[in-house]
C-alpha cells in the first residue's frame, strides 16, 4: 500500500482516540456541574453540591 493510505489511517485512529477522550473529559465535567441538580437514578446515591457538607 502507498505511504499515503498508512498516514490517512494513521490520523483517522489519532483522531477518534482524540475525540473519545475530549468526549470523556466532557461529560465528567458536565456530570460535576450537574451535581445535585439533577435527581439521582434509582439504585445510586445522590451526592451534595460541591462546596457544602452533608446535613
Amino acid at each position: 500500500m502507498p505511504w499515503w493510505v498508512w498516514a490517512l489511517l494513521l490520523w483517522v485512529v489519532l483522531g477518534t482516540a482524540l475525540a473519545v477522550s475530549v468526549g470523556k473529559v466532557v461529560e465528567a465535567a458536565d456530570r460535576r456541574e450537574l451535581r445535585g441538580q439533577v435527581p439521582a437514578r434509582d439504585g445510586e446515591e445522590q451526592a451534595p453540591p460541591a462546596g457544602r457538607r452533608a446535613s
